[in-house]
């Protein structure tokens, strides 16, 4: 998903990760599932993507327009 600094590889489902830039990660909020789906959320707002169970969640706190 992103240049994050934690132990998770492969598998982020349960990982709720902020969509922000920071000193020592840097935010490329692109998803690539197990069945080959690809998402590119494009949008420079500040979110957070949730990876539930049985779901994927994108949240951006403002914004006027988003691509994806």
């Amino acid at each position: 998903m992103e240049q994050y600094q934690h132990a998770y590889l492969d598998d982020l489902k349960g990982c709720v990760l902020d969509l922000a830039q920071r000193n020592s990660q840097v935010s490329v909020p692109f998803a690539l599932s197990n069945l080959d789906y690809r998402f590119l959320w494009n949008n420079p707002a500040v979110g957070k993507v949730v990876f539930g169970k049985n779901y994927t969640e994108w949240l951006a706190e403002v914004t006027d327009q988003m691509n994806y």
